[in-house]
């Protein structure tokens, strides 16, 4: 399977429409300068992206399919359950990323905030909200 290194990332804000702005520093962009920042960033953007929405993502299995789940009645676990495995076969892409642990979710009808133990294959462990 493909990895990849995580190359240069920039920084986005999400309002509560989840419109993305991109955060500027003396007029420029702003990059993120840790792997956390590069981590924690590209999680937020793909528990945003709808799987298969958005043209310039076509092909490349970017975005989550929870989306399609809204309006139905699916237990909020089995939903969770899906997340959190689309979540660690996204990851596993990403050439640092060695395990998931300490998974928990909360959906609303409105927001979903994730957290967990990232683990890496440096054996470092990074705390991930969203």
């Amino acid at each position: 399977e493909n990895t990849h290194e995580i190359g240069e990332v920039i920084l986005l804000t999400f309002d509560n429409f989840n419109n993305a702005s991109v955060v500027l520093e003396n007029g420029k962009p702003k990059f993120a300068t840790t792997l956390e920042e590069k981590i924690q960033m590209f999680l937020q953007v793909l528990l945003r992206t709808e799987l298969n929405k958005y043209e310039i993502y076509n092909n490349t299995g970017f975005g989550m399919s929870y989306f399609a789940f809204k309006g139905k009645k699916i237990p909020n676990s089995i939903v969770i359950s899906e997340i959190k495995r689309e979540i660690m076969e996204k990851m596993k892409k990403l050439s640092k990323f060695e395990s998931i642990t300490n998974f928990t979710a909360e959906l609303t009808e409105v927001t979903l905030n994730v957290s967990f133990q990232l683990n890496l294959t440096d054996d470092t462990t990074l705390l991930i909200t969203t």
